[in-house]
């Protein structure tokens, strides 16, 4: 599945990162300053967006298309944001709030450490 997609920095997408944002009711600016907004594009389509912070590691937004869930999407945005910070930043650690149960048990899976009293996942990158 992978060898066809390609996540770009939001540049040149972010009309229709915008949309996706929009269609999780999450807003938020895609060129701030010290953020990193990863696109995943697969043909014409994009199908999520990753939202990250350099200097802290923490992951602002993930966010996929309604459509494209449960197709590895999420997953290989976070996975690239990793080897971002990690190789190009420095992190060693990378962190985000999650809302729900099954996002709990969604970054559970993935290997993230949870800590249900402050609804916070951590993924030590070292």
């Amino acid at each position: 599945m992978y060898h066809s997609c390609v996540i770009k920095y939001a540049s040149r997408h972010c009309g229709q990162a915008s949309a996706i944002l929009s269609q999780h009711k999450l807003g938020h600016p895609l060129d701030t300053p010290g953020l990193q907004t990863l696109v995943y594009k697969e043909g014409s389509a994009v199908k999520g967006v990753c939202i990250f912070g350099v200097a802290d590691g923490y992951v602002y937004r993930l966010a996929v298309g309604k459509a494209y869930q449960r197709q590895g999407v999420g997953r290989a945005l976070l996975h690239r944001a990793m080897f971002v910070l990690h190789d190009d930043y420095g992190v060693e650690e990378m962190s985000l709030n999650y809302q729900t149960d099954e996002a709990r048990g969604y970054y559970a899976n993935l290997g993230w450490v949870v800590d249900e009293a402050s609804s916070c996942c951590r993924l030590k990158l070292t």
